[in-house]
């Protein structure tokens, strides 16, 4: 918008749904990130506009949310509250489409976008306010994973070529820790955006993930004591997705360990398999559990309803969380770790992301070693002795995130910048970036790295010749 005009109070809030308070069958990680933008900016007194499109594709609906319309002059698809939302098709061009006829609409301040696809999207729409892209999480490496699980590496390049422009398009960006923080910045480097113009600028914010606010999880009725389980065996939980971080040799074999051990160990799993993702990572650890003698004692519950979920944290005895190793686990999160703690769950898990390392180093969990099986099975058999230690660590953890992850001071960096929303230096005025084909520095490097993607589709010969030297 032109410099002289006054700011609305509005903000434009786009992301992948569904959210929490659309009670959806299934609930991910992305919905979770983009209710906690919208919920925390409405609470700080901002008229916020919501858009979103469904997880993996879906339309990602409650049961009362209607499909988008796809429609340029049409009024939001449903409410949440007083915050009027947007159903996006998912497509880049059409989604971006919208998003300027709602931002024509409602006239924001700025835009506060999560996700690689929405934060395309709203790259592409080319609208006249800065924009703040958020990555919960670094795509290139949850794309390293996703190739490992299908063994294949054909999605790189297009993984890339969703980064791209919206790092060179973000007047701001925030990550979920301080790792990705700096191979955010690395990659900033490599697009030319750690140039003169930025030199005293921070580009790149840690806005640490913590989406609970007051909730308090509270029994509403029985789903597994004397229906699943016996009243007394010690349960094991998992919730969640099975994502391609998940390493579900080591939680097979550990289980079976802890089993031998315990008689009255029972594994129970929520959620499952993610669709339009990782199809293969959950399938292969329940052909592990059928060729199992214990597989009477793993209950699998699948993607129950969201009000049922802290049912499940309630009745179980411990939660357990398994990473391989991965780049992707180094920079990335674990959100599920934050809501057992909060229902006052004693966690078991690696330690390898920035959350699991606090929470290990202030001993508020029980951590076991990557990969070893051995570990997992004797941790998991001593707290079904004894877990009263363990629910100590729980409750002096609850007070830790309840002082440390309050909205207020985890969300600041972004409650200061839409208060006074900056266009990055080095990139045009948001007023003359409608006219423009792409948001980019002018700078060598950028057009570099832009003409390099081109090339690759029509010209691979210099990488068949590099390629060629190593063998």
């Amino acid at each position: 918008m032109p410099n002289n005009e006054p700011l609305t109070t509005c903000i434009l809030v786009l992301g992948v749904g569904p959210t929490p308070p659309e009670k959806p069958a299934r609930l991910h990680a992305p919905g979770l990130r983009l209710w906690t933008l919208a919920r925390f900016l409405s609470l700080q007194g901002y008229e916020v506009v919501m858009a979103m499109v469904g997880f993996a594709g879906g339309n990602g609906e409650s049961s009362a949310a209607p499909a988008s319309r796809n429609t340029t002059d049409a009024g939001p698809d449903f409410h949440i509250g007083e915050i009027p939302c947007y159903r996006l098709p998912y497509s880049i061009e059409s989604a971006a489409h919208r998003i300027r006829a709602i931002a024509d609409r409602y006239k924001p301040r700025c835009v506060v976008s999560t996700t690689d696809f929405m934060n395309l999207a709203a790259a592409t729409a080319r609208l006249s306010v800065p924009l703040w892209l958020d990555f919960m999480g670094q795509p290139m490496t949850e794309r390293q994973l996703l190739a490992d699980v299908y063994e294949s590496d054909e999605g790189l390049r297009g993984q890339w070529e969703y980064v791209l422009p919206s790092l060179l398009a973000a007047d701001r960006i925030s990550v979920c820790s301080h790792r990705q923080r700096y191979m955010m910045l690395g990659e900033l480097g490599a697009v030319g955006r750690l140039n003169r113009h930025t030199a005293k600028t921070n580009l790149v914010e840690v806005l640490v993930p913590f989406h609970l606010f007051e909730t308090q999880f509270e029994h509403t009725r029985t789903v597994l004591r004397q229906t699943c389980v016996r009243a007394d065996d010690f349960v094991v939980l998992w919730s969640g997705g099975y994502n391609t971080w998940a390493d579900v040799d080591t939680l097979f074999a550990g289980l079976e360990g802890a089993m031998a051990q315990h008689p009255r160990i029972v594994f129970v799993s929520t959620g499952g398999e993610i669709p339009g993702h990782d199809n293969r990572t959950f399938g292969r650890f329940r052909q592990m559990v059928e060729q199992s003698p214990n597989r009477h004692r793993y209950k699998f519950c699948g993607w129950v309803p969201t009000e049922d979920v802290p049912n499940y944290y309630l009745e179980s005895n411990a939660a357990l969380n398994v990473d391989r190793w991965s780049v992707e686990g180094q920079v990335g999160y674990r959100t599920r770790l934050l809501d057992w703690i909060w229902a006052g769950l004693p966690v078991v898990t690696t330690v390898l992301c920035e959350l699991s390392e606090t929470l290990a180093a202030q001993n508020f969990v029980t951590p076991f070693r990557i990969g070893d099986a051995q570990d997992l099975s004797i941790k998991l058999a001593a707290l079904a002795v004894d877990c009263s230690a363990a629910l100590e660590q729980t409750a002096r953890a609850r007070q830790y995130l309840k002082t440390h992850l309050d909205p207020v001071r985890a969300l600041a960096p972004l409650a200061e910048w839409v208060a006074n929303p900056q266009p990055a230096p080095d990139l045009p005025p948001p007023h003359a970036r409608p006219s423009l084909p792409l948001c980019s520095p002018e700078n060598s490097l950028a057009q570099w790295q832009q003409s390099a993607l081109t090339s690759l589709g029509r010209k691979p010969r210099f990488w068949t010749r590099w390629l060629g030297s190593f063998r």
